[in-house]
């Protein structure tokens, strides 16, 4: 019986899409270099350094599901900016914490290294309550550079899987938003 068990143990961590991975401390020093320009870009509210964040597979995706042509990425990535400016200018933040200490490093079943960063933003919604979003963004290498993406949202989940294949069994935690008292 006991032999069972642990062949069942073990073929259940075989089956798992991702394995928890040590970070080297250039890749730790990496992110938590692009974690502190991501915070300072939402305090600051620079949009363009937020968008400039996310990965740019990511941006050409959501051009393609919009029928945008690959010479228009340019013009769409610059109407995201508008748009996110405007409502970062729009919203009245009042907290939003990257839990750094909580961050965890895994590998795809490609070998891709990536990171799960919790987030916690407290805000005043478009109806007037205050609102906690938390949130596990996704943290991974492109273009050399870490880039941060929630893809804890369903659109922007659909769009990693379908681009980044390693990505496909992969779940991050979904965001969740809740009225909070004052």
């Amino acid at each position: 019986m006991r032999t069972l068990t642990m062949l069942a143990a073990a073929a259940a961590m075989l089956s798992l899409p991702a394995l928890a991975r040590d970070a080297s401390e250039a890749e730790k020093a990496a992110l938590n270099d692009a974690l502190v320009a991501y915070d300072a870009a939402y305090d600051g509210g620079d949009a363009a350094a937020l968008v400039d964040a996310m990965p740019p597979s990511i941006i050409e995706g959501m051009a393609i599901m919009r029928n945008i042509a690959r010479q228009d990425v340019p013009a769409f990535r610059a109407a995201i900016v508008e748009q996110l400016g405007a409502l970062r200018a729009a919203t009245e933040v009042r907290s939003h914490d990257i839990d750094a200490d909580r961050v965890t490093f895994h590998e795809t079943p490609a070998g891709r290294l990536y990171a799960l960063v919790p987030t916690r933003m407290v805000e005043r919604s478009r109806t007037g309550d205050l609102v906690e979003r938390l949130e596990t963004k996704l943290a991974f290498v492109e273009d050399g550079e870490w880039r941060l993406m929630n893809a804890g949202r369903d659109d922007l989940a659909v769009i990693l899987k379908t681009l980044h294949k390693d990505f496909a069994d992969i779940d991050v935690p979904r965001m969740t938003v809740q009225v909070v008292p004052e």
